[in-house]
C-alpha cells in the first residue's frame, strides 16, 4: 500500500463512514416518509423538482428527521469515546515501546 494510517487516523476515517451511513439512511428513510402525492402535486402546481424538493418535501422531511439525527449524534459520540480508547492503547504502547528501547522514562 502506498500510504499507512496510525491507529486514531484509521479509526476516525472508519468512524466517519461509518456514521455517514446511518446519516445517509435516516435522511432517506425521512423523505420517504414524505406522502408521494406531495411531490405529484408539487410538480402539477409548476415546481421543478428540485423546489420542489426544497420548499415541500424536505421542510417535512426535516421535522421527521429531527429525532432520528440526534439519536445519531449521540451514537457518534459514544463510538468516538471507543475510538479515544482504541488510540489512547496504540499511544500508551508508543510510549511503552519507546521506554523500553531507550531506557528513559521522563
Amino acid at each position: 500500500y502506498f500510504y499507512s494510517f496510525d491507529g486514531f487516523q484509521a479509526g476516525t476515517i472508519g468512524l466517519t463512514i461509518y456514521t455517514s451511513a446511518f446519516i445517509a439512511e435516516t435522511v432517506r428513510s425521512g423523505i420517504q416518509t414524505v406522502p408521494k402525492g406531495q411531490m405529484e402535486a408539487g410538480l402539477s402546481s409548476g415546481f421543478s423538482y428540485s423546489e420542489t424538493m426544497r420548499y415541500i418535501v424536505l421542510p417535512q422531511a426535516f421535522k421527521i428527521v429531527v429525532p432520528p439525527l440526534g439519536n445519531q449524534f449521540i451514537n457518534l459520540i459514544k463510538n468516538s469515546s471507543i475510538l479515544a480508547m482504541v488510540a489512547g492503547l496504540d499511544l500508551m504502547y508508543q510510549g511503552d515501546l519507546i521506554a523500553s528501547t531507550t531506557f528513559n522514562t521522563f
